[in-house]
């Protein structure tokens, strides 16, 4: 760890845990004047010189108090309050909410009233939590997760110094198991300790000191009058109550099992939650350390795995972007690409075509797109299957080896950040957003304080005023936008937050009322995170994406609370956007008042510097390894070699110089790829579904691929009309935005002639644009042989219908909901479904054999009982 002229380690901070509890009367101990000063002063000005932050854990109702005694500190360092939810909940919840908010990798943990501990115990507990300074210990190779003053031969909970994630992993774990008592943290962080004098580290007992240098009395401390020491405070909080939430008493004694949340017990009538249990699994490995478990597990073979603790382990495999795939399917894995913007620099595309190649083949071919193959998704990444555990290492050293990354594409955290495809390149950019994104990359994301997210966190920044990042289904976004500032208009961003999809509860994001300059937009997306991270909901995984945060906060709380806390300048309220140039996915016709642009980066374009780029349409997103080297190659013979990714599973070809344009477009690559598609394969996108996904409830890729070509046979549309939308989800997790389409398709279950069948739910008029709007479900579980019939007779009443430059979603919206359900007729024809009667009971939708899994490292079957 770096350090700093005053020879401690960077971003330390200092969290003064007490002031929380209700039962020493008003003022509080922490506030009891010592020589004309509170002890809490006492104790963070001696400290100052050791830290970079303070941060002061109390209950809402002290903190103006609080706050005020602090006041003339924040010269020396930044003063933070981490406000207790529930006071006097535990000391446990405590420090836990005072390290949710802290910045720092390393934290010197005191008591509001110890004056006692000095800046140099605490700077020589630094020494040891960052391994310096300890006799002849290397400090790369041992790297302890604190240190703490042993007094008396007892280390001490109060006055220790922690590596902030350890602690927090370590509370989590203490209420887990049901203790308020600091020493179990202690005990779970395993700290090395340092011997000290007692003074150094004194505190001031409630009865004897107190009486000594206080101006306030201390009523009923202990019922039975016995003297009690700080340091043993959890002796008076009972071990039964350690959670950090608290829900209505549910009838009867079952748990309350919808969150995954465990009761640990009632507390005045009500059920007291602890975190949700995947925050267990958490706190005993995630993060980068998860990396190297992996890698063990990969050379030890998949029987390695212990089978009872395998989900356990799936869940953390995913913050390295590796995905086990569904039932039946064991030792098979998903590996998915993380990155900035979908830029994919020169011969990296190759590297990952000849990675598909060599390790995405599996034991079964799909019937339309074959073996090895890259899935392109709808968050400019790459997805690709069939990968065995034991050639993730050779994958990772080939894709490293091209400055590719698979970190913290999956699991709860935050993922890969979206932008306008052609940043730094686009004609129409009026910021260029790389810079911007690249430093969100290597500052946010890549900070380890931060992979630990209540849920999955999506980012977008958008530098072009069309739309192209969909900030409005991202949980933060920032979109162009002026400001007069000193009397003059400066360009810069305002902000949305809380937009996603899924679970049938999408949101649009919501204005933050907040205008960022450029130069401040990466600290203004990590004010967000970090709020989020320390107080997002760690229980009910239905209802904590960063959407229902803003439910629950609203907007202007949120607003008031970065300015308090999260951020050190003075926020400028919204300037005005450019949401009237959204173009992409907005749905709109081509009337008078419809804006210029590409709807969807499709086709011939010019970039700033006169060169071009061309956008393919790869339908459905899945392209095989031969055609995606064939791609490699021709983005390299004609421009720079540099391809980027769209929000809509589709390639761009970047940097063709003018004169070489007309022989690009002739190469045979584009008759399937082509810039000049069709209507229904140029609107076409569609999630993985069934073929591999546990979640999904209907094949999509394959049976979308053929409901294109079915389409674009069967149905006229006006010449004008050149893009119908139309998006398909196979759960409603809506990987594949069936939400913003002109027609959305949703996987479901249902029954024909008696028997079960892979049904869809059908829905229309979504978009994004100036005003988003997501579908009105019209039809619920449609066999799905008979989805094309119901929409070819909705497409045909629209082509007959639809006035002059109408927009299919212009012309949903005219034409009313109840008119169009009528219209959304299903019917048997000629279509030939893939997969109808699969509904996930085969361990494959495209083979009717025994599944090969698990398998060997050499791809040999073995027995399943095994």
């Amino acid at each position: 760890m770096s350090r700093d002229g005053r020879g401690r380690p960077d971003r330390s901070g200092l969290l003064l845990a007490g002031g929380r509890s209700t039962r020493f009367g008003e003022p509080d101990k922490a506030l009891a004047e010592l020589a004309g000063a509170p002890l809490l002063c006492h104790t963070a000005a001696g400290l100052a010189p050791t830290v970079d932050e303070l941060v002061v854990n109390c209950r809402a109702d002290q903190r103006e108090a609080f706050a005020a005694a602090l006041d003339g500190l924040d010269d020396r360092l930044s003063v933070r309050f981490a406000v207790d939810p529930v006071p006097d909940e535990g000391p446990v919840s405590g420090l836990l909410t005072g390290l949710r908010v802290t910045r720092g990798q390393h934290v010197a943990v005191a008591g509001c009233d110890q004056p006692f501990l000095r800046t140099a115990t605490v700077a020589d507990l630094f020494a040891h939590a960052t391994a310096e300074g300890v006799g002849d210990r290397d400090a790369d190779a041992w790297s302890p997760a604190g240190a703490a003053p042993l007094v008396d031969d007892r280390p001490q909970p109060l006055g220790a110094v922690y590596r902030q994630d350890r602690a927090r992993e370590a509370a989590v774990r203490t209420i887990a198991a049901g203790s308020q008592a600091l020493r179990d943290v202690l005990a779970r962080v395993d700290p090395v300790t340092v011997p000290v004098a007692r003074g150094a580290v004194r505190d001031i007992d409630t009865r004897n000191d107190l009486s000594d240098v206080s101006t306030i009395q201390i009523e009923n401390d202990v019922d039975n009058g016995d003297r009690m020491n700080v340091t043993d405070e959890s002796a008076m909080h009972t071990a039964d109550r350690p959670a950090t939430s608290a829900v209505p008493l549910p009838d009867g004694e079952g748990s309350n099992g919808a969150s995954g949340a465990a009761p640990a017990g009632r507390a005045d009538g009500r059920w007291v939650l602890m975190p949700h249990e995947k925050e267990g699994i958490k706190a005993d490995c995630y993060g980068d350390e998860v990396r190297e478990k992996l890698l063990e597990f990969a050379e030890r073979g998949w029987e390695s795995i212990p089978e009872d603790e395998r989900e356990e382990w799936f869940t953390r495999f995913k913050f390295w972007g590796v995905f086990h795939q569904r039932t039946g399917q064991e030792s098979y894995f998903m590996l998915r690409l993380t990155g900035t913007d979908g830029i994919l620099e020169p011969g990296q595309f190759r590297a990952l075509a000849e990675v598909a190649d060599e390790y995405a083949d599996g034991p079964v071919e799909n019937p339309e797109f074959g073996n090895a193959w890259l899935d392109l998704t709808t968050r400019q990444s790459v997805q690709l299957h069939w990968i065995k555990l034991e050639d993730v290492p050779d994958i990772w050293e080939k894709l490293e080896g091209a400055g590719l990354s698979t970190r913290s594409a999956g699991g709860d955290t935050m993922r890969n950040i979206t932008g306008n495809p052609t940043a730094g390149k686009d004609a129409r950019e009026v910021i260029d957003t790389k810079p911007i994104l690249e430093e969100v990359q290597a500052t946010v994301r890549d900070d380890d304080a931060l992979a630990n997210m209540p849920r999955k966190f999506n980012i977008s920044v958008s530098g072009i005023p069309d739309g192209s990042a969909q900030d409005a289904i991202n949980d933060i976004g920032l979109e162009p936008a002026t400001k007069a500032v000193a009397g003059e208009a400066e360009l810069g961003f305002n902000v949305r937050v809380g937009g996603g999809l899924g679970g049938h509860e999408p949101r649009v994001a919501r204005p933050l009322d907040v205008w960022v300059p450029p130069e401040r937009g990466v600290d203004l997306v990590r004010g967000f995170v970090e709020l989020y991270h320390d107080e997002g909901n760690r229980t009910n995984r239905n209802k904590n994406r960063a959407r229902f945060f803003v439910d629950e906060r609203g907007p202007a709380d949120i607003r008031e609370q970065l300015q308090a806390e999260y951020v050190d300048w003075e926020l400028e309220t919204a300037g005005e956007d450019c949401r009237e140039s959204y173009t992409y996915n907005a749905g709109h016709g081509d009337g008078e008042d419809a804006p210029d642009g590409p709807v969807d980066y499709v086709g011939v374009h010019e970039q700033h510097d006169g060169r071009y780029f061309v956008g393919l349409n790869v339908p459905v997103g899945r392209l095989p390894a031969d055609d995606a080297r064939t791609l490699a190659d021709l983005a390299a013979a004609y421009g720079s070699g540099e391809v980027r990714l769209t929000r809509r599973q589709n390639p761009l070809v970047m940097d063709i110089p003018e004169g070489d344009l007309a022989e690009f477009l002739q190469e045979p690559l584009l008759e399937a790829y082509s810039p000049e598609p069709t209507v229904f394969e140029r609107g076409g996108m569609a999630c993985t579904g069934t073929e591999f996904c546990s979640l999904a409830l209907a094949e999509t890729k394959a049976r979308q691929a053929r409901m294109i070509r079915w389409l674009d046979a069967n149905v006229d549309l006006p010449d004008d009309v050149d893009t119908i939308t139309m998006h398909f989800s196979g759960c409603t997790a809506d990987c594949g935005h069936a939400n913003t389409a002109d027609i959305g398709l949703l996987g479901m279950r249902g029954r024909k002639d008696g028997e079960m069948v892979e049904a869809l739910d059908i829905g229309v008029g979504g978009g994004m644009g100036e005003d988003p709007a997501f579908v009105d479900w019209v039809r619920q579980r449609v066999p799905a042989d008979e989805v094309p019939g119901a929409l070819a007779n909705l497409l045909g009443a629209f082509a007959a219908h639809r006035e002059d430059g109408q927009s299919f979603r212009e012309w949903v919206d005219a034409t009313g909901t109840e008119a169009i359900t009528e219209l959304v007729e299903p019917e048997e024809t000629d279509y030939v479904d893939p997969a109808l009667h699969d509904a996930k009971q085969s361990w494959y939708p495209f083979d009717d054999g025994d599944s090969p899994a698990p398998t060997a490292p050499d791809d040999t079957p073995l027995s399943a009982d095994d």
